[in-house]
């Protein structure tokens, strides 16, 4: 939702598996563009992200993954192929969603071939329904057998040579997407912006999967530019939020949508980009307690994250300031030492603009939490987006 609309999860209001869908009151690139004479269209593999949840909006055609399952890019891409041949001539804005890295992981045979030829056919089987381990191994969903039989070693191995697997599978369909804009000559005249909704914890922490935490590993994900008016062989280092996408894109395109100008100054200016960067997920795991609400920020050189509402092990009250931990990610870019107790001056002033920031955004919000039916939850929870994760 914030790829596509430009604003924060706490401005749209999409904070949580109940309030997954996108409010008419959202104004989405794709509206901005088409208004501006674009062509649109949508293929997404996520059935989350779908015109049942509202994301069709400003999208001529909008193609999903059928409730319940997660869609392989092989059975929709001739598709995209027969959409760019037939819109070659036309300005056009393509959104495409790959699931490929997204767990289960089921990469291409090639890929699987090349990455993970030694990962035991039970361990696939098995990791799959899998979400979470703890201390005492991994929790199983859908009444799956075990990981325990598995070495620690292996385990996180093993899913590191599935996922590595999977991004292959991933990289080998944009390489047939880059091909075929080259094919048709429009390499050099199109935008393309790459880039990842979250990222995966691979058993680093005990956890496989994402939406738990705001660790590094979670929270940074790449983002790649080419094509008319982006900087050749840059690499940006300052802060640079998702956020920032849409506008930057309808900057690129000569279309007005939300802050162009901060998004270009971020894309142009390698090193300042963005002041501070916020992060957020309602279904934390926190000193041994599950769906915690976290929030976090960074200035690239520090970094908090803050549990909200949550009470210590020894008491059934919360924390009126709630729990922190501060971490120096230019020395410790591992989040492994905690810095709150050493440096409370810091965790004090990053924690009052946390919150200020919170504060304000929460006040621009669009949208409310729906409640969602008995089976939009089964789906959400077969997913991995909702649940005792």
């Amino acid at each position: 939702a914030s790829i596509l609309t430009g604003l924060t999860t706490m401005e749209h209001g999409l904070v949580g598996a109940r309030s997954s869908f996108l409010f008419e009151q959202s104004e989405t690139l794709a509206e901005s563009l088409q208004l501006a004479g674009f062509t649109t269209a949508a293929w997404s593999a996520n059935p989350i992200v779908s015109p049942r949840r509202n994301f069709d909006q400003g999208f001529e055609s909008f193609h999903a993954a059928e409730a319940g399952e997660f869609q392989k890019t092989g059975e929709f891409f001739e598709d995209v192929r027969a959409f760019l041949r037939r819109e070659q001539g036309t300005r056009f804005f393509l959104y495409l969603h790959l699931a490929e890295p997204h767990t289960p992981h089921l990469p291409l045979a090639e890929g699987d071939r090349l990455l993970a030829p030694d990962v035991p056919a039970d361990f696939r089987t098995q990791s799959d329904g899998f979400w979470r381990a703890t201390g005492r191994g991994p929790r199983p969903r859908g009444g799956t057998e075990a990981l325990g039989k598995f070495a620690p070693a292996d385990v996180h191995a093993w899913a590191t040579q599935l996922y590595d697997a999977s991004v292959w599978s991933g990289d080998h369909w944009l390489g047939e997407l880059l091909d075929e804009l080259a094919a048709l000559g429009l390499d050099d005249e199109t935008v393309l912006a790459f880039t990842g909704d979250h990222g995966e914890e691979l058993f680093e922490r005990g956890f496989l999967g994402h939406g738990h935490s705001l660790k590094q590993e979670l929270v940074r994900v790449p983002l790649v530019l080419a094509g008319p008016g982006v900087p050749v062989a840059q690499r940006n280092t300052g802060l640079f939020s998702v956020r920032l996408l849409a506008p930057l894109l309808a900057r690129l395109a000569g279309v007005d949508f939300g802050d162009g100008a901060e998004a270009l100054r971020a894309l142009t200016q390698p090193e300042r980009g963005e002041d501070f960067v916020l992060f957020t997920t309602t279904r934390g795991s926190w000193k041994g307690r599950d769906n915690v609400p976290l929030a976090g920020l960074t200035d690239g050189r520090w970094k908090l994250n803050l549990a909200l509402n949550v009470a210590p092990a020894d008491s059934s009250a919360p924390e009126p300031d709630g729990e922190l931990e501060l971490f120096h990610l230019e020395r410790d870019p591992h989040e492994l030492e905690d810095l709150s107790a050493s440096r409370p001056e810091e965790a004090a002033r990053l924690r009052a603009i946390l919150l200020e920031r919170l504060s304000a955004l929460e006040a621009r919000r669009i949208g409310t939490d729906v409640p969602a039916g008995e089976a939009t939850m089964e789906m959400l929870e077969h997913l991995g987006y909702a649940g005792d994760h």
